[in-house]
């Protein structure tokens, strides 16, 4: 009896341990969680309510100043026919008085038999010549806005994720994986090349294998390798910056024209025409379906949609609106793929990165550190083997590192980030930055 009893007692003191040091601390961070996020749930949402009145305040102001440029319109036009009918007044009345005249002297010229019955010419078919009036007649057709319409052009609400709490993970392990991407980067970045092109105005950059890259100049891209060597050079059409660059199979180089709307394949050192999009091309990337995905606009409403065909024919596969980016003066915005299949993307106008499913829908925003950003910047994006997120941001001079949620994990910092422009990770996992001094930096930024 006394065995069963001592074995009743070794799970009783396993069951304890395990509830003191593992089911209770771990629900007491889930109610510490939930205590802060009871915190910040009403100023979240006052921040949240404050933005949508923001927004419709925007929009009401647009639509006052389409009323007003309606009404000055019409003023305009009132004026100009009030001027026109003003004009053709004077010019009857003046008309008028020497008709009268007329008819006077030929009254008396009809009860005289002089020789000034002789010279007289008709002015009847001169006066039947009236001048033409020119009046617009002006008129208000409204367009038929559904409430939808409205709601589309103001915007959206987004849901990112549902949280759960997991309880069958003991807090150990599941702290081992929440910092697993954490642990990787190192705090001290090491940069292991610093390369000229030749180019002193550097955009974007795609890495080619492990020591190779194409960068994007002024109307010029330029292969090189880590030492610096250059291999080719490809001239735009037009000597303008090509808006996007990316590699397929490891080997081929995909550069978008906006002035023409087309995406050209450079095999051999020479480039042909390969996909011609429905609006202006910009950031591409090569997903792992074997698809080029790219991101265009359309100029007059300064939209974005995602337009995707297949990496060998170049034919049209699908397409889907991202109606969730900010309308705004750039039209060019840069994506990359992750290995969840999300779509980040540097949004130049909202100043955010956003993550979208792979079928266009919103899973989340990330606007910057507050603790950190005085004025977030985004540029350039780029995945890693981890699925990490790195975002070259401008206005602080770093590189931003998020996890697939959009959550910041870390921030590259170093003396030679001065303005980082294009970036991309090679096969090594190892950071190609191009700097506002127009070098490009290999950067080791894991352990």
């Amino acid at each position: 009896m006394k065995d069963v009893y001592r074995a009743r007692k070794e799970i009783i003191a396993q069951d304890t341990k395990i509830l003191e040091e593992t089911i209770a601390p771990e629900y007491g961070n889930v109610i510490q969680q939930l205590e802060e996020w009871i915190k910040i749930l009403p100023n979240s949402n006052s921040i949240l309510k404050s933005q949508i009145q923001s927004r419709g305040k925007k929009l009401c102001e647009s639509v006052q100043k389409v009323v007003g440029e309606f009404i000055n319109k019409i003023d305009s036009v009132k004026q100009k026919n009030l001027d026109e009918l003003k004009e053709s007044l004077k010019t009857f009345r003046n008309n008028l008085d020497t008709v009268r005249q007329t008819i006077q002297e030929n009254t008396a010229l009809l009860l005289s038999w002089d020789s000034n019955l002789l010279h007289y010419r008709s002015t009847v078919q001169q006066y039947r010549s009236v001048p033409p009036l020119h009046i617009s007649d002006i008129a208000f057709v409204p367009n038929n806005t559904e409430e939808w319409m409205i709601s589309k052009i103001f915007g959206d609400l987004s849901f990112s994720r549902d949280v759960r709490f997991d309880m069958n993970v003991s807090t150990e392990i599941g702290q081992s994986l929440q910092r697993l991407s954490m642990k990787e980067i190192s705090k001290n970045l090491e940069i292991v090349a610093d390369i000229s092109t030749g180019c002193n105005s550097l955009y974007d950059i795609a890495c080619l294998g492990r020591t190779q890259a194409w960068v994007n100049g002024e109307g010029v891209m330029t292969r090189f390798d880590v030492k610096g060597n250059i291999f080719d050079k490809i001239n735009t059409a037009n000597n303008l910056p090509a808006r996007g660059l990316t590699v397929i199979n490891d080997e081929e180089l995909l550069y978008s024209d906006s002035e023409e709307n087309t995406i050209y394949l450079v095999k051999h050192g020479k480039p042909r025409a390969m996909i011609k999009t429905q609006w202006i091309p910009s950031g591409m990337c090569f997903s792992a379906t074997g698809n080029v995905l790219a991101i265009t606009c359309l100029r007059s409403e300064r939209i974005f949609q995602i337009e995707v065909f297949d990496g060998k024919s170049g034919r049209a596969v699908r397409k889907f609106n991202l109606l969730q980016l900010q309308g705004g003066r750039f039209l060019s915005l840069y994506l990359a793929e992750n290995i969840n299949g999300d779509l980040c993307i540097a949004d130049l106008n909202a100043k955010a990165v956003v993550i979208f499913t792979q079928d266009g829908r919103l899973r989340s925003r990330y606007g910057g550190a507050e603790n950190f950003c005085h004025k977030f910047d985004p540029q350039y994006v780029a995945t890693d083997i981890n699925g990490n997120i790195l975002v070259s941001d401008k206005g602080n001079n770093c590189v931003h590192v998020l996890n697939m949620d959009g959550e910041l994990l870390s921030v590259l910092q170093h003396p030679e980030l001065e303005d980082p422009r294009g970036i991309s990770i090679d096969n090594e996992n190892k950071l190609w930055l191009v700097a506002k001094s127009g070098r490009v930096k290999v950067i080791k930024y894991m352990k």
